[in-house]
């Protein structure tokens, strides 16, 4: 898991430019449904240790699912438990916050002399638990999260 979130700026320094008009398309991952734009592109060759990634010309967004097995855990943990358990595995400091019936935390990354912003959300399905990560440079970031949590409120797990 620690990978995971080693690897998302390496990401997001692959980004390639589209001046199209953005759309809004749905993808798949692992079980879950997400309503992007026509922008994101799954790039497979980049979800190491994720179960996608999707990119765009300014933005990252990855999907990362555990089963309750594979975690160990029964039905009975709860969003916000994952979300810390998340953030200890991956040494990451943050505070697990609400907004509605969302459990997210929101943390920066520094590679290579660039820095990343990202918003984590936390989804809960009847066998597993999701966590859809969405990213970019830092100074782009709160331009860029209401269409984020536009994003997050899209997925159906």
């Amino acid at each position: 898991m620690k990978k995971l979130f080693k690897l998302l700026p390496l990401l997001l320094a692959l980004l390639v430019f589209c001046a199209c008009t953005a759309n809004p398309k749905d993808f798949e991952a692992a079980g879950l449904t997400i309503t992007l734009t026509d922008d994101f592109a799954r790039e497979d060759s980049l979800n190491e240790g994720q179960d996608a990634v999707f990119v765009s010309d300014d933005a990252v967004v990855s999907v990362f699912c555990e089963s309750f097995k594979t975690l160990g855990v029964d039905s009975s943990l709860s969003e916000e438990d994952y979300a810390q358990i998340l953030k200890l595995t991956n040494d990451i400091e943050a505070t697990v916050m609400h907004k509605g019936d969302y459990i997210y935390f929101q943390y920066e990354a520094s590679e290579k002399d660039a820095d990343y912003k990202y918003l984590a959300v936390v989804y809960k399905a009847d066998d597993a638990f999701y966590m859809v990560q969405f990213g970019t440079f830092a100074e782009l970031f709160d331009a860029q999260l209401e269409t984020f949590w536009g994003y997050a409120e899209s997925v159906k797990v």
